[in-house]
Formats: C-alpha cells, sequence, structure tokens
C-alpha cells in the first residue's frame, strides 16, 4: 500500500522517541504512550546521552494513554534513566 510506504518514510526521518522514566531489573518505563503512537510489540533503541552510542534494545510489553512498559532486550553498555529510546525502522 502506498499509505505504509508514506509512513515509513515519514518515520525514517522522525522516529517515535521518548525518555526512560524508571528501570527496575529488564523493565523499563517510558515517557511516551498511545497517545504518542506507542504500540505493544514496538522496538526501540536506547542511545546514551548525547545521542551518540546505542547502548541496547527494548521491546514494548504493555501501554497506556502517556507511558509505556518495556523490557530490555539486549545491553551494549550502561542503560539509565533518562536515556533516550527511539524506534527503531
Amino acid at each position: 500500500m502506498i499509505s505504509s510506504e508514506i509512513l515509513n518514510s515519514i518515520k525514517s526521518v522522525y522516529p517515535l522517541q521518548g525518555k526512560i522514566v524508571s528501570i527496575n531489573d529488564d523493565r523499563v518505563v517510558l515517557d511516551i504512550g498511545y497517545n504518542n503512537g506507542a504500540d505493544v510489540g514496538l522496538k526501540l533503541r536506547v542511545l546514551s546521552e548525547g545521542k551518540r552510542n546505542k547502548v541496547g534494545e527494548l521491546e514494548i510489553i504493555s501501554v497506556d494513554e502517556n507511558t509505556a512498559d518495556a523490557r530490555i532486550l539486549s545491553r551494549r553498555g550502561v542503560v539509565r534513566e533518562g536515556f533516550t529510546v527511539e524506534e527503531l525502522i
């Protein structure tokens, strides 16, 4: 479909972004929810401060209006509160 092609083009330039609000073992809370376009199963990369290095990947497991819970799929470094998350395209 052409509409999905357009959406993917837009997402590649403007991916969904948020921040890690809290961490508990391999679970994190994000400051994005379904009002921002987050959905269960969405995968995100975790970027260190300054968005310089990818330090992990997450998958959203539940979504509320303004927050989402995710599990850490992989770590390449320390994952901390305040780090940016960005949708994997």
